[in-house]
């Protein structure tokens, strides 16, 4: 297997510095990376390529904990708070209001990767339309909705944030990645 693909698998295995979460715009634009890391290993298994089973499992362990809590930080903090703190014409609105994979949707990814037929159209269809998806997100997010929050958000809306993906932290245990 290549040294590249356990070199992403590994990215997706280390958490970011809880320390990190003291700044959450920098945090949340640091976690993207690993989503895109994520992205880019999810391509290479939709390719057909042989993939190791740790591969494989990377991927789904960060998508049933880390992805899961990044999408909760996304909904249930930042997104409404930059619905506060942000006019119409900012053109926040119609962004947050896209629709993001739920945890049913999570959840069925990576049931479809650990029972991916090997060349399976279909599971290559799943994997490149949440690719597709999660990449385009990522980029609105980068260019658009961090620099605005990085413009109107208070202090205190940072601290409460920080405060809020603690918690979410807090409430999702880690289990051990076979790397």
């Amino acid at each position: 297997m290549p040294a590249e693909l356990l070199r992403m698998a590994h990215v997706l295995a280390e958490d970011i510095p809880a320390e990190h979460l003291a700044t959450p715009l920098e945090f949340i634009f640091a976690d993207n990376f690993r989503c895109r890391v994520l992205c880019n290993l999810l391509s290479v298994i939709g390719s057909g390529r042989e993939v190791g089973a740790d591969i494989v499992s990377a991927c789904q362990s960060f998508l049933l904990r880390d992805f899961l809590v990044h999408l909760a930080d996304e909904k249930q903090a930042l997104f409404p708070l930059l619905m506060e703190r942000t006019s119409s014409d900012d053109g926040v609105l119609g962004v947050v209001r896209e629709e993001r994979p739920g945890f049913a949707a999570i959840n069925r990814l990576a049931g479809a990767l650990e029972r991916r037929p090997r060349g399976s159209g279909d599971l290559s269809a799943l994997l490149n339309g949440f690719v597709s998806e999660e990449r385009r997100h990522i980029a609105i997010e980068n260019v658009v909705l961090l620099p605005l929050a990085r413009k109107r958000l208070r202090p205190s809306d940072l601290a409460w944030l920080t405060g809020v993906m603690r918690a979410h932290r807090g409430r999702v245990r880690r289990a051990e990645l076979p790397l």
